[in-house]
């Protein structure tokens, strides 16, 4: 299996088993667990400069009005992040659906 793949697919198991242990240690429900870690999860996966990429830009061009910001670039390590989020995401949502549903 490719390492892309197999990243994206250890997103996914390694939250469940991690919530499997604990639920057997401290006698919790299963999709509690694996919510808070979901959402754990999608709170390091949101990039760093999302939200002050713009105040930052105007800072910049107020100093130096010539300044031209660089294009972003949408490689592969991006497409694949995105990727990850979104499966991260989708995770979080359908354990959050289910935990609201069996309370």
């Amino acid at each position: 299996m490719n390492t892309k793949y197999l990243s994206s697919v250890s997103l996914i198991l390694i939250p469940i088993i991690i919530s499997i242990i604990v639920k057997l240690v401290l006698n919790v429900q299963f999709i509690y667990i694996l919510t808070g870690i979901y959402i754990i999860m999608l709170f390091f996966m949101i990039p760093s400069d999302t939200f002050f990429k713009s105040s930052l830009n105007y800072n910049i061009k107020s100093v130096n009005p010539s300044y031209k910001d660089d294009e972003p670039k949408f490689n592969e390590g991006t497409k694949r992040q995105f990727i990850n989020f979104i499966l991260v995401l989708s995770a979080s949502l359908i354990c959050l659906g289910i935990s609201f549903l069996s309370s």
